[in-house]
């Protein structure tokens, strides 16, 4: 029997979530949705010898109409709109990786 976490990652997003859009690669059209943001300052960018931006770990429910389906998760493309401070203006950052999934939340590294 499945689990349903859809009540878990309500009361999880609920409180500590945020506002950010979820932009799929090869799409104009942002998705938003909410999802928990680490913001974990300036790190040096995967792949790359010295350049740094700031990075993010994204909480987002793992679902294609209020989240990220998995699916449908391109780390080669897809990016998040959302700001560097909480509060200022969204910015636009590439997936880097997908940290961790289960059948109800994605993890994902944003920089």
């Amino acid at each position: 029997m499945a689990i349903d976490l859809t009540v878990f990652n309500n009361a999880f997003l609920a409180p500590f979530g945020e506002s950010v859009n979820y932009l799929p690669r090869g799409s104009s059209t942002p998705r938003p949705i909410t999802a928990n943001v680490q913001r974990e300052g300036i790190q040096l960018i995967e792949g790359t010898e010295s350049a740094t931006a700031p990075a993010f770990t994204l909480h987002a429910k793992n679902d294609a109409t209020t989240g990220i389906s998995g699916t449908e998760l391109d780390t080669g493309g897809d990016a998040i709109q959302l700001p560097d401070v909480s509060g200022g203006t969204n910015v636009t950052r590439r997936v880097r990786r997908l940290v961790d999934s289960d059948p109800g939340m994605l993890v994902l590294l944003v920089q």
